[in-house]
């Protein structure tokens, strides 16, 4: 049974991994110089996370791109909601032993963890956040062909049509910015909105006729178009 279980994750795993290239690869196609780059890391300061939204509503293996149309972006709901990244951020505020610690393993437990598992998840969050807190963030550079098959160590956000980024995913990570008041932390775009990718081009473009300088650029996620000024 453990080794049926281990081939149906590794399938999913894979499955999931060859539906990035194939986003990747739609979004080239669409939008060119213009399109998310598959190993792009914006740094941005954690609070100019303005909330969160559920993946499960907006993400799916579509294979066609990761700009997505739609209301997702006005469902937006405040971080202190998202149960298990406030019980992190204040664990880790407030240090080990502590009321949200236990807080914590009755979470995980509540979702089905063993009280080995649990244990092993605390421990796994203690060591994450003391790492950061060392060290700072570090980012893992990986061969071309890897980025289709491994994300970076970052939180993982995404782009309302106004330009905001909304929290998606990295629990620890979020929390341990938050916990340390991080000025910038690097974060991965999932996705981003119909209208604000079609603004992102239409400021690519702006940029190569020069009608825009470095200067000019302030949104993070625009300012990755400086390399071509």
């Amino acid at each position: 049974m453990k080794i049926k279980a281990n081939i149906i994750e590794l399938y999913r795993y894979v499955k999931f991994r060859i539906s990035v290239l194939k986003n990747y690869l739609h979004d080239w196609f669409n939008w060119k110089g213009a399109s998310p780059r598959l190993d792009e890391i914006l740094w941005i300061s954690p609070k100019s996370i303005t909330g969160f939204i559920l993946i499960g509503k907006t993400y799916h293996l579509s294979n066609r791109g990761t700009i997505r149309s739609g209301d997702w972006d006005l469902e937006v709901r405040p971080l202190k909601e998202r149960e298990r990244l406030d019980i992190l951020t204040r664990m880790f505020q407030e240090g080990k032993g502590s009321d949200p610690e236990r807080q914590l393993r009755d979470f995980l437990s509540r979702q089905g963890f063993s009280k080995k598992q649990c244990n092993f998840w605390v421990d796994h969050a203690w060591h994450l956040y003391e790492s950061i807190m060392k060290h700072g963030f570090i980012l893992k550079k990986v061969a071309f062909i890897e980025k289709f098959f491994r994300d970076k160590s970052s939180v993982r956000v995404a782009i309302t049509r106004s330009g905001d980024f909304v929290w998606v995913g990295s629990h620890h990570r979020m929390a341990a910015a938050l916990a340390l008041q991080l000025e910038k932390m690097p974060v991965k775009v999932m996705w981003r909105h119909y209208e604000w990718q079609s603004k992102r081009r239409d400021f690519y473009n702006s940029i190569r006729k020069g009608e825009i300088s470095s200067e000019d650029i302030s949104h993070p996620d625009l300012k990755v178009f400086s390399r071509i000024i």
